[in-house]
């Protein structure tokens, strides 16, 4: 099975961070570690029941850096 992942970018207080969008249905936060990986399988089966929303840890992957967060 192959998921549309849409990538958008949002505002959070300021910063730029990046957002991954995935499947339809009642939304799901995914709060997922900041060292990365190979979590498309995970995220292929959670995007057949929910709409997965991902957004990047701030100073991580495609996210701006907060000088308030230490990274």
């Amino acid at each position: 099975m192959s998921v549309q992942v849409k990538e958008e970018i949002i505002d959070v207080r300021g910063m730029n961070i990046r957002l991954l969008r995935s499947g339809k249905g009642e939304p799901f936060l995914w709060l997922h570690g900041a060292n990365g990986g190979n979590w498309n399988p995970f995220l292929e089966r959670m995007a057949a029941s929910f709409e997965v929303l991902a957004p990047d840890h701030p100073g991580f992957g495609h996210s701006e850096a907060d000088d308030h967060i230490d990274t």
